[in-house]
């Protein structure tokens, strides 16, 4: 019976699914309650977007609203693969353990997506800027000042990529 339940997890089923094709997309790891602002902001601006999110109920909404999800971890090479996000123009790393941050930014080490990613101690922020991402303290920008910060400073974080 438990293997049954360990084939139907859902977290599992993205595997035998086919890859997403894109690239020049905006990868989102996780969602969460800034990160669907900052995806409705991204929607209304026409950019091609890609969620990762474990939740299974917000990748079924986001499919159903027509937007590319996968439930998976986001930190996870695998998911990231399937993603595309070397090929991605940008990743938003919303994912809440810097740990996981850090997994996101050396597989994307040596790739041209640039990628911010959410922090919320200072210290951190020190340590996504020498994997190479661009940092983003939470505790300075809320998501609504977060979108206006990425249209305004897209192409200014181009070298950290």
């Amino acid at each position: 019976v438990s293997d049954t339940f360990v084939r139907l997890d859902p977290r599992r089923l993205w595997r035998s699914e086919p890859r997403i094709t894109r690239s020049g997309h905006v990868l989102m790891l996780g969602l969460g309650t800034a990160g669907r602002q900052v995806l409705h902001w991204l929607v209304e601006h026409k950019h091609d977007v890609v969620v990762i999110d474990e939740d299974a109920s917000v990748v079924a909404d986001l499919e159903r609203r027509g937007i590319a999800a996968i439930q998976a971890d986001g930190s996870n090479p695998e998911s990231l693969v399937r993603a595309q996000a070397r090929d991605a123009d940008t990743v938003l790393c919303l994912l809440p353990r810097m740990d996981d941050a850090e997994r996101v930014l050396v597989h994307l080490r040596g790739s041209n997506a640039r990628t911010i990613v959410r922090v919320f101690e200072s210290d951190d922020a020190a340590r996504v800027e020498r994997f190479g991402g661009v940092p983003v303290v939470t505790a300075e920008t809320g998501a609504d000042r977060f979108c206006t910060w990425f249209a305004e400073n897209r192409e200014n974080f181009a070298a950290h990529s």
